[in-house]
């Protein structure tokens, strides 16, 4: 297991390569740092509010690097060339130094002192120290072994990064918009289409892009009075309604042009949205919500 210092550092390390542009959860994504101000949005805890363009420039090019390397190591590339690009970076950024903490008499018998490795020092810039940062996490993952828990979404049309921190290290999908069920759905529809299910198999849960895509069935003898397509009720209508609202104004707001104003207006219609959902037969609609919509 990732030690939950380490596991956050490689979280941060795995958002960042998720801003470039590409396919995000199913839909194309442009690049969510195109401006400086973008990092403190991104990364409010790292303090980057005052980062320049030039550092905005030497995180783009930490973004392709690990970029490469997360692929490189999802693939199951050989050790060594994984190794040359973490010495690579190691070297641009560094040196790697240890640092002790604890008190004086720490290397006495009975006491103790914490340790941690540090890469180029702990003073400079934020923009500085977050580089490095998420560079020598990447490397500690190496040295603890765990680097097969950085991955790939295994989601369709989707490309992010994901660091894997259950205890079996199981996980293969991101969490950005249910790829899971995406792509269980996706397989469902394919092993129906070819007659492997069979038709007592319950259908996975329902998701935005079942409201997208055309429905599969399979005809029956007109003679047969249950093969008849049952209408849809009103709440079906509601939800599939409220599921292509909740779609359209997720898209709106991960548009990086959207301006301030506007994006206070979607997040308002989320709310509203978020209120009408609450304890309605349709309730179930509110984990769709993007939560950082709707606080």
């Amino acid at each position: 297991m990732l030690a939950p210092d380490l596991a956050a550092r490689l979280h941060d390390a795995a958002r960042l390569i998720n801003t470039a542009s590409g396919p995000r959860g199913g839909q194309y994504r442009g690049d969510q740092l195109a401006t400086a101000s973008a990092l403190s949005r991104e990364f409010p805890d790292r303090q980057l509010s005052a980062a320049t363009s030039g550092a905005l420039d030497q995180i783009h090019r930490l973004r392709t690097d690990l970029t490469q390397t997360w692929a490189r190591i999802a693939e199951g590339t050989a050790p060594a060339a994984v190794q040359d690009t973490l010495n690579a970076l190691l070297q641009e950024h560094g040196p790697v130094q240890l640092s002790l903490q604890g008190p004086d008499d720490a290397t006495h018998q009975g006491a103790s002192a914490s340790g941690q490795w540090v890469l180029g020092g702990s003073d400079g810039p934020a923009a500085e120290r977050f580089i490095r940062d998420l560079v020598l996490a990447v490397a500690e993952a190496a040295v603890a072994g765990e680097l097969g828990r950085l991955r790939v979404c295994a989601g369709t049309d989707c490309a992010n990064a994901l660091v894997d921190v259950t205890r079996n290290s199981s996980k293969q999908f991101c969490d950005e918009a249910n790829c899971a069920n995406r792509t269980h759905v996706r397989a469902y529809r394919k092993r129906r289409a070819s007659g492997q299910t069979p038709a007592s198999t319950p259908a996975p849960d329902r998701t935005p892009e079942m409201d997208q895509a055309p429905a599969t069935s399979t005809a029956a003898p007109a003679s047969t009075p249950s093969a008849k397509s049952a209408k849809p009720t009103g709440q079906d209508e509601e939800a599939a309604k409220i599921t292509r609202k909740i779609r359209k104004l997720s898209t709106r707001l991960q548009d990086p042009e959207l301006s301030t104003k506007d994006r206070k207006k979607v997040a308002k219609k989320f709310k509203k949205l978020r209120k009408k959902l609450k304890g309605s037969a349709n309730a179930e609609l509110l984990n769709r919500l993007p939560a950082a919509a709707v606080k």
